[in-house]
Order: C-alpha cells, then sequence, then structure tokens
C-alpha cells in the first residue's frame, strides 16, 4: 500500500469510528437539540464544519460542562435537515433535493457549513426549465450565500417566460415571486397582454387562496402597451372562468387609468437597460442617468481629516442621551488643535451606530439606528447618503439590502462595503454588500465565515480586513478574515 493510500484508509478509520460513535452516543460531548429532537455529537467533528459552533465552544462558559446542550431555533431548523448535515459531516454523503435544498440553506445559514453551502450552490446550478422557478425561490431567500445563482437563474427565468408559465412549478409558485418577475423591466415577452394573461393562469391554479392578491399583480401590468381589441378579448376569455370574474372589473379599471401617473409602475432609479420590453412611458423616457461620481483628484476637503458622525452624547438630561449634537458632524482642524462643525446630517436627523466611509472623497453615512426612537424601539437603519463636501450638500443613494446598525464600511476598488451588523431583532449578520456608486446600486457579497457585529474593518493591498467585533452582545472575538474581492472569498482562521 503506497502512502497516499495508507492516509486515505487512516482517515476513513477515524471517521468511519467516529459514525459508528455518534450513532451509539459514545464519548459524545455535545447534544443538539432541535424542538423535542436531540443529536448527540462530537465537538471536534462539528467544529471541522461549522465555525459559529466551533466559536460558541472556545468562547461561552456554558459549553464548559459536558456534555454541551446547544438548542437550535426551530424556526431555521428542522429535524431532517439537522440529519443530513451531520450525516455529511461524519460521513461525506449529502443528499440534496429540490424538496430539501431550502430546509438545508435554512440550518447551514443557522449554524454557518460553508462545505455544505457550496455543495448547495452547486446543485442549484444544474436547474432546468421545470425547477428554475424553484431555484428562484431558495436563492432569492439566500442571496447573500447564493447572488450569483440568483442572477443566473432569475435572467434565465426573466428570458424563458413563456416556457415557464407553461411549467407545473409556476402554478405553485409565491405571490411575491411572481410580482418581482412580472414587474422587471427585462421580461421577455412578445406582447404585454402574456403578461396580463399569466395572472389569471396563476389566480386559476388556487382560485379561492390567490383571487385577492389580483389588485397587487395587475398593477405590474404595462396596459399603455397593450391593443384595445386584444384587451377586450382576453377579458372576455378570463370572464368565462367562474373563480377569476371578481378580478376582472379591477382589470379594467387598471386598463382605463392607464395615462394615471399613480396607476403606472416607476422604473428603479439609476437603473438604464436594454430590454425587449417596451417602456413605461408612452414617450419611452429614459431612466434618471446615474448619479454622477467625481473624480479622487477633484477636492481635498475629506483627505486626511478626522471627522466624527452623530452619535449618542451627554446632555442636561443625562449622559448617553441624544443632544444637539446627534445629528452633528465635526472635523477635526489640525493647525488650530480643535473640533470644529463639518456640516449636519439632512434634515437634522439623528444617527448613531451608523457605517462611514470615505469614497472619492464624499461621506457616506449607511444604516444605523434612530437615537429619537431608541428608548422606545430597536430599529436598525437600511437609509443611507452621501455628503459632497465641495458643495456643502447631502444626496439620498440607495437603501441597503438589509437593515443594520454596529456594522462598518470601507471603501475598496471603487465601491463602498459595509460589513455585519445587528439586524432586526438584534440578530448578529453575516453579511455582506457592498455600494456601486455608478449604478446607485447594492450588491450582496460573499458573507464572513463569522457573523458579527462591532467589529474592526480595513483596506490594504487590495484586501478587506475584518477584525475582531462580538459574535453574540457578551461575546468579544479574536478572528480576523481577509476579504478578496478577485474571487470574492474569506480567507480565516
Amino acid at each position: 500500500m503506497d502512502a497516499e493510500a495508507e492516509k486515505l484508509a487512516h482517515c476513513c478509520h477515524v471517521v468511519n469510528n467516529l459514525d459508528a460513535w455518534r450513532r451509539s452516543g459514545v464519548l459524545c460531548d455535545v447534544v443538539l437539540e432541535v424542538g423535542d429532537q436531540t443529536f448527540p455529537a462530537h465537538s471536534v467533528t462539528l467544529s471541522s464544519f461549522s465555525g459559529r459552533l466551533k466559536q460558541m465552544f472556545e468562547t461561552a462558559d456554558e459549553y464548559r460542562e459536558v456534555p454541551y446542550h446547544i438548542s437550535l431555533d426551530e424556526g431555521r431548523m428542522t429535524f431532517s435537515a439537522m440529519s443530513i448535515i451531520l450525516d455529511f459531516m461524519y460521513t461525506s454523503e449529502l443528499r440534496i433535493t429540490f424538496s430539501n435544498v431550502m430546509e438545508i440553506m435554512g440550518a447551514c445559514d443557522e449554524l454557518i457549513v460553508p462545505a455544505i453551502i457550496e455543495k448547495c450552490r452547486d446543485f442549484l446550478k444544474t436547474f432546468d426549465l421545470e425547477t428554475c422557478l424553484d431555484c428562484l425561490w431558495v436563492t432569492s431567500h439566500y442571496q447573500y450565500w447564493l447572488g450569483g445563482v440568483y442572477k443566473t437563474v432569475r435572467q434565465f427565468v426573466l428570458a424563458n417566460f413563456m416556457s415557464v408559465m407553461n411549467t407545473r412549478s409556476f402554478y405553485t409558485q409565491d405571490v411575491a415571486q411572481l410580482e418581482s418577475i412580472l414587474e422587471d423591466d427585462d421580461l421577455s415577452v412578445p406582447r404585454e397582454i402574456e403578461a396580463f394573461l399569466a395572472i389569471f393562469r396563476w389566480i386559476e391554479g388556487e382560485a379561492d387562496m390567490r383571487v385577492h392578491f389580483a389588485h397587487r399583480l395587475l398593477s405590474k401590468i404595462r396596459y399603455s402597451h397593450i391593443d384595445p381589441d386584444e384587451f377586450a378579448e382576453a377579458v372576455k376569455h378570463v370572464n368565462s372562468i367562474q373563480s377569476c370574474r371578481k378580478v376582472v372589473l379591477e382589470a379594467f379599471q387598471f386598463y382605463s387609468s392607464q395615462k394615471t401617473v399613480s396607476f403606472t409602475p416607476q422604473r428603479r432609479r439609476g437603473k438604464i437597460r436594454q430590454t425587449t420590453r417596451e417602456a413605461y412611458r408612452e414617450d419611452k423616457v429614459t431612466a434618471p442617468q446615474p448619479v454622477a461620481v467625481p473624480r479622487p483628484s477633484r477636492s481635498t476637503v475629506m483627505e486626511n481629516t478626522v471627522v466624527i458622525v452623530g452619535g449618542l452624547c451627554d446632555t442636561a438630561e443625562g449622559p448617553g442621551v441624544v443632544g444637539a449634537r446627534g445629528h452633528m458632524i465635526h472635523k477635526f482642524n489640525r493647525g488650530q488643535n480643535r473640533w470644529e462643525l463639518l456640516t449636519t446630517l439632512p434634515a437634522s436627523e439623528s444617527r448613531d451606530h451608523s457605517a462611514v466611509a470615505v469614497l472619492y472623497d464624499n461621506l457616506y453615512i449607511i444604516g444605523g439606528t434612530d437615537p429619537q426612537r431608541a428608548s422606545k424601539e430597536y430599529t436598525p437603519l437600511d437609509t443611507c447618503y452621501r455628503y459632497d463636501p465641495d458643495t456643502d450638500a447631502w444626496a439620498d443613494v440607495a437603501a441597503m439590502n438589509s437593515q443594520r446598525t454596529y456594522a462598518q464600511a470601507a471603501a475598496l476598488q471603487g465601491v463602498v462595503y459595509v460589513v455585519g451588523g445587528l439586524g432586526d431583532r438584534q440578530r448578529v449578520l453575516g453579511t455582506v454588500e457592498y455600494y456601486n456608486p455608478t449604478l446607485d446600486d447594492w450588491t450582496y457579497a460573499a458573507p464572513l465565515l463569522y457573523p458579527r457585529f462591532a467589529a474592526a474593518v480595513a483596506v490594504h493591498t487590495d484586501r478587506l480586513f475584518v477584525a475582531g467585533g462580538r459574535t453574540e452582545p457578551d461575546v468579544v472575538s479574536d478572528v480576523v478574515e481577509m476579504y478578496d474581492p478577485g474571487t470574492d472569498r474569506y480567507t480565516g482562521p
């Protein structure tokens, strides 16, 4: 037996024994709990695949006693998904189908298991006409892990809509997904009436449950591009369907208001596309041009300048209370060794724990919380602003895909990255997204290996470094990750 074969046999011996011991409960120092179901396991095996569990075992005091009991969120973890994940960790066997990939992704997102997520990504790339809508559904929920597949399958669905609408999965898709498809500029239909009829096909599939979605979907049709005779014939056909008669009147109302601005879907800001679908307006006015981004050399106002943005401060009412300075931005005057007011947040809005970055001499204020509401309700924000020091003017920019506070931001290769943070219900985020000022758009990048908030972020040699932070409110991390935008991957411990 050569050295490589001997090494392989040695590894197989170890993992086969570990799997047998797991199934019989021998030497298990961890018990995973999903509802009333329990899964004995070995922390060393779990840590080899799950960065989140590894860090929990290393840092949390409650896991010092053996066996460790870990209760998992039933909303995100199922018994079958946990069984599949453990089988993979111990045997490398993985059973992925379009029936279970959604629950597997939910479980892997909870535990952070990159190896299985990669397998799911490869599986989803095999979509075809019959499974493309199922693939779109899964990838749309986990764009931060599956963003590349999501873009590919969405383009496929839009380009082949006339064929997709004849598949079985078309009739079972979620209303939000159908709505998103219908409102897309890139939807490829030979005539707009086909999109109109597709709505009634979908409603007819489960009429009693779906008829109340008619108004929501009909509002996405571009009636000004439907011939009157064609529309009348289509409505005549639809009216013959007993379950759809209730919404025919609504369709007439939308059609008669085709020139009413309030019923005309608006273009996404800054999106200019070449598409086979006609523009919304009869005059075919194009969307606004993308926000012009100045060259880096045109100003030095923000260069080598230290600024402080918003936050909480001590006031007459007590410490840590939002005061007059909560909406102010100060810069440090090195020559006079003092702080000076640079500007104020737009409309005197207050922010604390925002992410801040400078790109092309413009200051970006990203997310955070509104301290005016902090005492009433924890509300992370997704809104963002850009400050131009040359004109002393603020501009709204596109909102992030996720609400987040305690995130960090950095400019790298012409875009602004925002990393981690706390989301709604104070969930620790591992997602990363970047803002393209040319498109005025946010896109998910690969997520962190270790979700965290209040981390330190820096750029060096065209790489993004994420260090420390908190993985839980009382757990401080010492982990450093390096992100390479060229490969969209992280390197970590």
